[in-house]
Formats: C-alpha cells, structure tokens, sequence
C-alpha cells in the first residue's frame, strides 16, 4: 500500500506539532517539515475538523493537539487524510465483485488490511515524537 503525500505530510506536521508541545503557525511548519503552505492549509484543516488539533486566533496564534500524543494513533490520522486504506478494492463496501465467494484472494487482502490498522493502532504520536 502507498499512502498519500497528503497523509505523508500530515503525518509530518502533526508530528512537528507535537514535538514542540506549543503552538505552530502554519508557516512554521511549512518551513520547517518543508510542505508548501497552501497544501499545508487543506491538510491543517483536515486535522483540524477530524478533532486532532485546535487553532489560537490571534497575532500569536497557530495550532496545537487537542489531546496528549500518547492518545492519537497513527491509524487515525491515516484513516482521516486517506480516502481510502483498503490494499484492494474487493474490500470497499458496495464494490460488488462478481468473483468475491470464489475468489482464492479476497481473504488475504482482508488480512492485509487488518494487519495495517492493527499496526498503525499501536503506534501514537508519542512514540514518534520520542525518535
């Protein structure tokens, strides 16, 4: 599976947010994790609306978590910036195959996909920013 630049920088600027443990302006982060800032705001926003991080208005304003890094999941933030996680398109509800009671490999793509949720679950914004 190959996830998307949009998760990749995601990842990347909540994990710069946390790290610092104080509010980050969006150039800040731009600058810093080197993600152009018009992209960087839809993705902010995106964070943003999922619960993630909160805004301070204001001349010193930026953004934080909205909860301990020891409480978000990399798999939430992936589910959230994805659109989709499935490793095949079988797995997508209403996808409607014609071959998917005899097909030899439906059930590994569903092994696959709990696999990644159940590996990206463990891993928090915590145990990234402790690297």
């Amino acid at each position: 599976m190959k996830f998307s630049t949009t998760t990749r920088y995601g990842l990347r600027a909540i994990v710069y947010i946390a790290r610092k443990g104080a509010i980050s302006s969006v150039r800040e982060i731009s600058a810093a994790e080197d993600i152009p800032v018009p992209y960087l705001e839809k993705i902010i926003l995106k964070l943003s609306k999922a619960g993630f991080i909160k805004v301070k208005h204001g001349a010193n304003g930026g953004y934080y978590l909205s909860r301990p890094a020891n409480k978000i999941s990399v798999d939430e933030i992936v589910t959230t910036l994805e659109k989709t996680t499935y490793p095949a398109p079988c797995l997508e509800k209403g996808y409607g195959c014609p071959r998917l009671k005899d097909c030899p490999t439906h059930s590994i793509w569903g092994k696959i996909d709990r696999s990644i949720h159940e590996t990206l679950g463990k891993i928090t914004l915590e145990n990234l920013i402790k690297r």
